[in-house]
């Protein structure tokens, strides 16, 4: 085995987690889409939104709003799970290209468990926004300042239009995306630090993807190399020096998480070229 095939095998499993990310997006689009028709079509069969028509109107799109915030949660943490294993994996099917073997225990799914919750509360309040946006533009129809169908199109005739369900699609994607990457670059953290135990010369690196407009700090520690309980030491935009495991860690704020692409890999030193390694 050489550098290359530890490398192969990386970029194998970066472009997995990427792929589940982006499936898991879809998955719960279709979710806020399905949403989106039911809560139309009570406003429609509702034939005349009025004083009273208002409460019935109101009580059973409620309904609706929570039954889907039950349906959002678990794609979400079902997602969360996938990622999770897929950060687990990288370290492991790296190290075994390595021709490396390790007995270690699965990692603790305690951060997973507290990040499921967290990403529960992101889907309530999801679930709250759309109750008081809906709730608004019902009232305008009640009181003659719109027609049903400017209601209508204003709560979303579809998801990428400018109105309340467009915004809960951008709203729900970034949720999605950031609380999976979060954990697939939590377990991948959390697993080189558990596995460092016994492979003493295994370290992490940051990787830049070069895709968009990069963040300075982000930027400045491409190819940064450290111990694997070391911090990485990353300038943010508000000109705060934040000292975290990789990206997506929890102590950063969101200007610097949402639409990262970083990754932190594992680096075995004793395949790295002499100068990199002194």
């Amino acid at each position: 085995m050489s550098r290359r095939d530890i490398t192969r095998v990386i970029q194998t499993y970066i472009k997995k987690a990427e792929g589940l990310a982006d499936s898991s997006s879809g998955d719960f689009l279709k979710v806020i889409d399905e949403w989106r028709r039911r809560v139309v079509l009570v406003l429609v069969e509702a034939g005349e939104v009025n004083p009273i028509t208002d409460d019935m109107i109101k009580q059973r799109i409620d309904q609706i709003n929570e039954q889907f915030r039950q349906k959002l949660e678990p794609v979400l943490s079902d997602n969360q799970r996938r990622l999770f294993i897929k950060g687990i994996q990288l370290v492991d099917k790296a190290l075994e290209a390595g021709n490396i073997r390790t007995a270690m225990p699965y990692l603790s799914e305690q951060k997973l468990q507290r990040l499921n919750q967290y990403g529960a509360e992101h889907i309530k309040g999801l679930a709250d926004y759309a109750r008081s946006k809906i709730a608004q533009e019902i009232d305008l129809a009640v009181l003659g300042q719109k027609p049903q169908q400017q209601v209508i199109e204003a709560i979303g005739r579809k998801l990428d239009s400018a109105s309340v369900f467009g915004t809960i699609a951008r709203r729900a994607e970034v949720i999605l995306k950031t609380e999976v990457n979060r954990i697939n670059q939590m377990a991948t953290a959390d697993r080189l630090k558990q596995v460092s135990i016994q492979v003493q010369d295994l370290k992490k690196r940051w990787i830049h993807s070069h895709v968009g407009i990069p963040r300075p700090g982000h930027l400045m520690l491409h190819l940064v190399t450290i111990d694997v309980k070391e911090k990485f030491e990353l300038l943010g935009a508000d000109g705060q020096i934040y000292y975290v495991d990789g990206p997506y860690d929890p102590i950063l704020p969101a200007g610097e998480i949402v639409e990262c692409k970083c990754k932190v890999i594992p680096v075995l030193m004793r395949f790295e070229p002499v100068s990199a390694a002194g």
